[in-house]
Order: structure tokens, then sequence, then C-alpha cells
């Protein structure tokens, strides 16, 4: 194949290529850490570990624990099942597709389906039915501990989850700490903000709990971010699986 002066079919067979042939969690980790821009040094900075570790676990010589993976793949913005098994559940698994115009990646869509894929939108990777228009496209609901006061990393996960979806509102529950950085981010980046505080006056103890259920109850919820936290977040993120809602865990940095 000919490639353009974009350099796009040299980079569609290239990703799908890797793709293919990764067979260890390793190897599957290196492309998600090249795919999202990191060198190692700079994985190592911001995973906060030495850059040997970083590379030794990308050849197969650390063993790699279900929760480092589930970690890592937070970092690098892919699926965790993807780099743990092979198993891709959708395109949208692994970054640098967004990066193609949308008919270049199409054919990479075309071609993972056939390596076994599950078939799956160009637009936003996720699998529906529809064009665009049914897309990851409304309000994004950030939840978390009220004493999660890591702003550097709430800023890193709400950037990185922009570029995923179509954000119309960023809707929280109006508490310190994950809810507060939620909000300062939603004010700085020009996104319209819906605190939604619980009324603990008039529903005591259960007044998180219904507090929570509203926030989803109220509609225009397309995904959730969540962050470290304790009961109240773990309820959010329970009713919003239910729900069937996409759910973006956010672990601790180690």
């Amino acid at each position: 194949m000919t490639s353009h002066s974009n350099g796009e079919p040299a980079e569609q067979i290239s990703l799908v290529g890797r793709v293919a042939s990764a067979k260890t969690p390793g190897s599957r980790l290196r492309i998600a850490r090249e795919c999202a821009g990191l060198s190692l040094g700079q994985a190592a900075r911001l995973l906060g570990c030495p850059v040997p570790q970083v590379s030794g676990e990308e050849l197969g010589e650390h063993a790699l624990s279900e929760a480092r993976i589930e970690l890592l793949a937070s970092y690098y913005g892919v699926n965790p099942r993807w780099v743990a098994t092979g198993e891709l559940a959708s395109p949208g698994d692994i970054r640098g597709l967004e990066k193609l115009a949308p008919e270049a990646r199409a054919n990479v869509l075309a071609l993972l389906r056939v390596i076994g894929s599950a078939d799956a939108c160009p637009w936003c990777a996720r699998t529906h039915d529809g064009g665009p228009e049914s897309c990851l496209v409304g309000v994004l609901l950030v939840c978390g501990g009220r004493g999660y006061n890591d702003r550097e990393r709430v800023w890193q996960v709400l950037d990185r989850t922009a570029k995923r979806v179509e954000i119309l509102a960023v809707r929280h529950g109006a508490a310190k700490g994950a809810d507060a950085l939620a909000g300062e981010w939603a004010r700085d980046r020009g996104y319209v903000e819906q605190p939604r505080p619980a009324d603990w006056s008039t529903h005591g103890r259960s007044a998180g709990p219904k507090r929570n259920a509203s926030m989803l109850d109220e509609g225009g919820v397309v995904a959730v971010v969540a962050f470290p936290g304790g009961t109240g977040t773990e309820h959010m993120v329970t009713l919003a699986r239910a729900a069937g809602l996409p759910v973006w865990d956010v672990k601790p940095r180690p």
C-alpha cells in the first residue's frame, strides 16, 4: 500500500499489525504506552516508579498483578482486560485510532474485525446501533471521595475523558474533594457545571444515596468517572453500572 503524505495508511498497518501480534501483557502495555505518547522515562515519572520497573514489566521480567494492570491501563487509557488477555472488546480499548481521520479509522476497524474484534462504531468505538448521533454525547457524571485531593490526577483523567466524550455538562455531588475538583476542572475548561448537593437536613443519613440516584434519574448521563472514595462512591458506581453506563474507575496512584 502506498502511503499518503500524512502517513495514515502506514500508521494503520503498523497499529493493526502490532495489536494482532502482541501476545503478552507486557507487549500490550508497550503498545498502550507508546500510543499514549509516553517514553519510558515519562511513564516512569507519571507512575512514580523507576524506569527499569516499567521496561521490565513490558519485557515480562516483572510479574504483573491484576491491580497493577488496572493501574497502568488507567494511566495509558486502555481497557485492562485487553492488557491482561489480549481480548479486544472494542477498538476503543486501545488508543491511537482517534488520531486518524474518520475514513482511515473505518479502515482500521475493518481490519481489526478480521482479527476477531467486536463490531464497533468508527466514531466512538462503542458497539451500538446507528451512526455518530448514537455516540457518547451528553452529561459526564463525576464522583469520588471527600478526601480525594489529587488535582493533577483529576485534570489528567478528565482531559483524557474529554477526548472520548462530547461533554455537554459535568454533573457531580457538590461535596469536597473529587466533586469540588471536577467542578473546578469544568469551569476552567468551559463546560456547564451541574452541582447536585445532598439534602442532609431533609433526608438525614439517606441523603447521599438519594442524591446519587437522583443524579442518574435526572437523565442525560452518558458516562461516569469515579475517583477513589468510600461507600458513597461505591454506591454511585453500582447504580451507574446497573443502568448500563460506562464507568471509568480511576485507581489511586501507587
